[in-house]
């Protein structure tokens, strides 16, 4: 009941905020335990990991939304820690606006009795640029609609292809089979506009719980539930 209690209390603390969508969201978001957090970083039984997720949206409309997130860590025993790369890309829209980020991972463990606390710390670059072929201006149009092979004057944007730093941190803590944990992106804040001015990247912060329930308490390797709460949040 206490850890039940403590997960209650965490999500009443964390969730006393307005919601808000900013960025994009696995559905199984464990199955992106990287991307989720960075203190899952080297959090697993073996050696070596590699995780690949996709994720389509509104694929009836012209320009769906699509994600994609592979990485992998390696676990460090010895060292107590874990290292990692994590490659993020993402298009939208019918322009196509394209952004990938490739990061790097770091994450360090302290164990205790029936309990180990993570840290993670995650560091990138991002790209973000527009297809610029795909756009159409006024110039372009006519009574008709698009004019056939039409040219523009426009002079596009003026700073598309746009390359910037972006980072992250975490902490997760894993106490028996209950596991809680919270983590914050693009805490740098920065600045990813395509025309000259100011368009910051508001910070994402998630959190995260989860109880494994053996089907057969009295073995390890039995079949499993594991219910979960997810709460995500920005702040501009």
């Amino acid at each position: 009941m206490r850890i039940v209690f403590v997960a209650l209390l965490f999500f009443a603390v964390f969730t006393n905020q307005s919601l808000y969508a900013q960025g994009h969201l696995y559905s199984q978001f464990y199955d992106a335990p990287i991307y989720l957090n960075p203190a899952l970083n080297g959090q697993f039984d073996g050696d070596f990991r590699v995780n690949l997720i996709y994720r389509n949206q509104w694929t009836a409309l012209p320009g769906p939304l699509n994600y994609y997130t592979i990485s992998s860590d390696l676990n460090l025993p010895m060292y107590n820690s874990g290292v990692g790369l994590m490659i993020t890309k993402s298009t939208e829209g019918t322009a196509y606006l394209d952004k990938i980020n490739i990061s790097s991972i770091y994450s360090y463990h302290v164990e205790f009795e029936n309990a180990q606390l993570s840290f993670g710390l995650q560091a990138g670059a991002t790209n973000r640029k527009v297809d610029e072929d795909k756009l159409v201006f006024l110039d372009q149009l006519n009574g008709s609609g698009i004019i056939p092979n039409g040219s523009s004057s426009s002079l596009g944007l003026p700073f598309n292809n746009r390359f910037f730093f972006d980072s992250g941190a975490g902490v997760n803590l894993v106490l028996g089979d209950f596991m809680v944990g919270v983590s914050g992106q693009h805490l740098n804040r920065p600045n990813e506009s395509l025309s000259g001015g100011t368009s910051i990247l508001p910070q994402r912060y998630n959190g995260y719980a989860s109880y494994k329930i053996l089907t057969d308490p009295s073995f390890e390797d039995s079949p499993s539930f594991i219910p979960s709460l997810f709460s995500q949040r920005k702040r501009a």
